[in-house]
């Protein structure tokens, strides 16, 4: 096992995130910006390259292979096919801003990519499409009451989001369908777990 520090060209030795791309190469998620590696060489961009924020929280590559950079300044940018886009050239980049630091990056079977904040609600991506669900447009769209922050965000194997508060649960299906249900009943400790099994008690629920 090999060690690579900044003294190897990484720009920081924090590193939050990492995802390799379709090409083979390795993407870095740091505090100074991100960095691609190809075996044997590190290159690294920064804001003044077209990425939304120097403090890369995550990373994650959607089906169309764009490499995703999300943001402390809850600001969303990607690379696609050898260039950055971010709010300045970027219509689908520009939509994808909310009022807190993102933290999560999630991307269904069917390619829907969720970009969860930490305390402000998510973005939902599909293709060039971009839907809003902050706190407030949860509230006003959905009347999800959303307080939870990204811990309270999770994707099932079926692709539908469950959106947890103090009492309730909300599950938004990607076809917009919102069930809402009790917290009574469920594990106690759903809030820090994750799916690892069959998408059933969705298709019980729906029924």
């Amino acid at each position: 096992m090999r060690q690579f520090t900044s003294a190897d060209g990484l720009p920081s030795n924090t590193v939050n995130d990492m995802v390799q791309d379709d090409e083979g190469f390795m993407w870095f998620a740091t505090d100074e910006g991100a960095s691609r590696f190809n075996g044997r060489h590190f290159y690294n961009f920064r804001k003044s390259d077209g990425i939304a924020d120097d403090d890369v929280i995550r990373l994650g590559k959607d089906h169309e292979g764009r490499i995703w950079f999300l943001g402390f300044n809850g600001k969303a940018s990607f690379y696609s096919h050898g260039k950055f886009y971010d709010e300045t050239n970027s219509e689908v980049s520009a939509q994808a801003q909310l009022g807190s630091a993102y933290a999560k990056f999630m991307i269904s079977g069917n390619g829907t990519v969720y970009l969860v904040s930490n305390t402000d609600g998510f973005i939902r991506v599909n293709g060039n499409q971009v839907i809003n669900y902050s706190k407030q447009n949860l509230f006003k769209q959905k009347g999800i009451v959303f307080s939870s922050g990204y811990k309270g965000v999770k994707m099932d194997t079926a692709g539908s989001l469950w959106i947890m508060s103090k009492n309730s649960i909300y599950i938004l299906k990607e076809e917009q369908q919102v069930i809402s249900l009790s917290r009574d009943g469920f594990p106690k400790d759903l809030f820090e777990g994750s799916f690892r099994f069959s998408a059933s008690i969705i298709r019980t629920l729906s029924r």
